[in-house]
């Protein structure tokens, strides 16, 4: 859509077509305008994206909220912050059974090739 010889943004284009869908009268079974027929059909599945509810529930909350309600301040501070239960192991102190194994050339070969023997 060209506006005073100006390419719209897609928001403002979908606005427009929403506008113009409270004129035209989609109630009419058999419409012969293929234009309005495809208005029709977007806005559509404008009006399906607007009250779509996401079915996942995060447990954080909202992703723009800020850290400034949270005691100790942000979390991009340099000191290290433990929950306190357990212990800390580096790298170096794993026992043997948690330390990375070795890779054989079988292996190697099998990850060369794309994962295909």
């Amino acid at each position: 859509i060209t506006i005073r010889g100006k390419q719209t943004p897609p928001v403002l284009r979908i606005k427009v077509l929403y506008n113009l869908s409270r004129r035209i009268h989609f109630h009419t079974k058999k419409s012969t305008d293929k234009r309005t027929m495809k208005i029709s059909q977007l806005l559509r599945s404008v009006e399906a994206a607007k009250s779509r509810i996401p079915s996942i529930k995060f447990r954080g909350g909202q992703q723009g909220q800020n850290n400034q309600g949270r005691p100790g301040g942000s979390q991009g501070s340099g000191s290290k912050q433990s929950s306190g239960s357990g212990q800390i192991y580096e790298d170096f102190q794993l026992p043997q059974r948690f330390k990375r194994q070795l890779i054989d050339a079988r292996e190697i070969d099998a990850i060369n090739s794309g994962g295909a023997y």
